[in-house]
């Protein structure tokens, strides 16, 4: 699960319309109503829907407050949610802004980004569950030290810390650690993101396998093989055998971005050499890489938004790779009018 929050939700979290007598209303519908939609996806009660709320502004450092157990019970006679229902087992994005929280698929969401105006600045935050327990690990970036870095946490079903808050990057070195994915399985927790520690222009893609206390298995490693360009947005997938693959932006071969990947085996061993993507061979943007696990736990699929054959919109494309580690030829699923 990966969260968006728009900086513009202040402007619809409080109440500011006229108040009525018998008590001041501090919080709007709006906010009401997106919490009881999170307590309704994870079935909390009204304390833990508290405790949830305000972890996750914390974590994004929203300068807003989450509404007292109290609030939800009284306000919630009153407000009711659209929805209320348990987690998918699909990745999904979870979405809050002024108009409160929605629930997509990690796909919709992704194709949505497009239309947005690029002059809303989101926030975000990854999220992966561990399937056999429901333990889930959150990571995200902080600026506690005056730079940032990547941190990382597990809880529990219950959303109860399983361990402290660990820097999952270990360089100390003060320069931007940003956009952290993450995996979570019984093998091992994978964490990538993008690290600007040569320059936004020479970014690379950086991961860490933890063990389930997040105590390190690996130190800090560079996926990508070429240095000179500029490498962004990581995606990762890992599979319950402990294999996982790591999918990004590269820029080595032209200004517009080809999506590469990189397979690991259990002991985060780099299987191969980095794996150009996408099949186009004349310059094309392409974006926001996904990355799936095939059922075989070696195997993967990639998805990536891709304007080749059209300079108006995106489409979706896939490419699978199969254990061999040969491949199979791109399929062109759908398009993004």
């Amino acid at each position: 699960m990966t969260v968006w929050i728009s900086d513009d939700i202040v402007s619809g979290w409080y109440y500011r319309g006229p108040q009525r007598q018998g008590g001041r209303l501090v919080y709007s519908d709006v906010a009401i109503e997106t919490a009881l939609k999170l307590k309704g996806i994870y079935h909390l009660p009204l304390h833990q829907t508290q405790g949830s709320v305000y972890s996750l502004f914390k974590a994004l450092v929203v300068t807003i407050t989450s509404p007292d157990y109290t609030r939800f019970s009284r306000r919630g006679a009153t407000v009711n949610p659209s929805l209320q229902a348990s987690m998918p087992s699909r990745p999904i994005a979870l979405v809050f802004d002024s108009t409160g929280l929605k629930v997509y698929g990690e796909g919709e969401w992704k194709t949505r980004m497009h239309g947005i105006s690029k002059r809303r600045t989101w926030r975000k935050f990854h999220l992966a569950v561990n399937a056999s327990n429901q333990d889930f690990v959150v990571v995200w970036q902080d600026d506690r030290d005056g730079w940032v870095d990547i941190y990382a946490r597990v809880y529990n079903y219950k959303c109860e810390p399983q361990t402290p808050e660990v820097k999952v990057n270990e360089d100390g070195i003060k320069l931007d650690h940003i956009l952290p994915v993450v995996s979570f399985t019984d093998a091992g927790i994978a964490v990538a993101w993008q690290d600007n520690r040569d320059g936004v222009t020479k970014a690379d893609i950086y991961f860490r396998y933890l063990k389930y206390d997040l105590s390190p298995i690996t130190p800090s490693k560079r996926v990508n093989g070429d240095v000179e360009a500029k490498h962004f947005s990581p995606a990762i997938a890992a599979s319950d055998s402990g294999y996982f693959t790591i999918a990004w932006i590269s820029y080595q071969n032209h200004a517009y971005g080809d999506i590469y990947a990189q397979r690991y085996d259990r002991d985060a061993n780099a299987i191969n050499q980095n794996i150009k993507v996408n099949l186009s061979i004349t310059p094309v943007a392409c974006r926001i890489p996904s990355v799936t696990m095939g059922i075989d736990n070696v195997s993967f699929w990639t998805s990536w938004a891709d304007s080749q054959n059209t300079s108006l919109m995106y489409q979706i494309r896939a490419r699978y790779f199969d254990k061999n580690p040969g491949q199979r030829a791109g399929r062109h699923l759908w398009a993004v009018l």
